[in-house]
């Protein structure tokens, strides 16, 4: 299976579940994919949207990464086009990317929890971004219309669950 494929068959069902995630790093690559799915974290198609969260937390949950895959997942989520992207606007399609990219970081910091790969330094970094998106976040929504859940719960930072 191909990234065009994949994502075919995201907008048409939940798949994630049914996914032989092993099989698919095989076939992407596991640096094609992590980057595929980071670009689509905040895909305005909620089925798209829930299938890259599903498939993130597997390879989070399952352990199917090196840790600096970790990191480099969470650096990006930490970033201006991932957790502070369109901060402070509301009503904007920008509210999904922060959303989910809060969510990624949750789950990380979980594996870390019973891994221990993250250092004080990025756990600092982990918090200052953290208040940053707190004091900025303006757009509280959670059902969207024809796009799914933009806010998923307050915070994704403290609250990690799919």
């Amino acid at each position: 299976m191909n990234i065009k494929e994949l994502f075919g068959k995201m907008k048409e069902d939940l798949i994630y579940e049914k996914l032989d995630m092993q099989n698919l790093i095989n076939e992407i690559g596991s640096q094609l994919l992590v980057k595929t799915l980071l670009e689509n974290i905040g895909n305005t198609h909620s089925l798209i949207r829930e299938n890259v969260l599903g498939i993130n937390y597997r390879l989070i949950t399952e352990e199917l990464l090196q840790h600096s895959d970790y990191i480099d997942m969470l650096n990006t989520c930490l970033g201006t086009d991932h957790l502070l992207k369109g901060i402070g606007s509301k009503n904007c399609d920008s509210v999904f990317s922060r959303s989910f990219a809060s969510l990624r970081i949750g789950h990380i910091i979980e594996l870390d929890s019973k891994r221990g790969f993250l250092t004080h330094a990025q756990y600092m970094a982990i918090l200052n971004k953290a208040i940053e998106y707190a004091e900025q976040e303006a757009d509280w929504r959670g059902w969207v219309a024809e796009k799914g859940w933009a806010m998923r719960f307050i915070m994704g930072l403290c609250c990690s669950e799919t």
